[in-house]
């Protein structure tokens, strides 16, 4: 059973864009888990979580899962891509004719991928909801978005 419920070249191609090129291991299985963990199990739930990675529900994968939990992963794994730990301590990558990205330009990204996610999942919880007898392992009084949502710097109260 893969709990991370979509591959890392998957989560790549979601999450970056043409003109860039990600090397293949940008991405790994652990942020995967931990956007799992941190993002989506606490609006869905683990039981269907648990019914996904069992292959069951692939349109709704395809359709709401796999783009917010791969941005969730990038979100996971942007601060390891801006800063990498050599043997004389943190450094930030800056390729040959390329500036690396200011420390505003990497919190406006990283915020950027946060929103977008948060959105998506807020489009995955309304189509639950919505939906929740298609999916008997989804159980909406489990779902944080039912109680608390955030938008940019305001919380909203349900």
């Amino acid at each position: 059973m893969n709990k991370s419920l979509i591959t890392t070249r998957w989560a790549r191609q979601l999450t970056f864009a043409a003109g860039e090129t990600p090397e293949a291991d940008v991405l790994t299985e652990g942020d995967l888990l931990a956007a799992v963990e941190r993002y989506l199990k606490p609006v869905i739930g683990p039981r269907l979580i648990d019914a996904l990675a069992e292959g069951r529900y692939g349109e709704l994968l395809e359709g709401y899962v796999a783009l917010p939990l791969a941005l969730f992963a990038r979100v996971v794994a942007q601060p390891r891509l801006d800063a990498r730990t050599l043997r004389v301590g943190t450094a930030v990558p800056c390729g040959e004719g390329v500036e690396g990205a200011d420390a505003g330009a990497r919190r406006a990204l990283r915020r950027a991928l946060t929103e977008e996610a948060r959105t998506l999942l807020g489009y995955l919880s309304d189509h639950l909801e919505e939906r929740a007898s298609m999916y008997p392992e989804y159980d909406a009084g489990q779902n944080i978005l039912k109680r608390c949502r955030i938008h940019g710097n305001i919380i909203q109260n349900r």
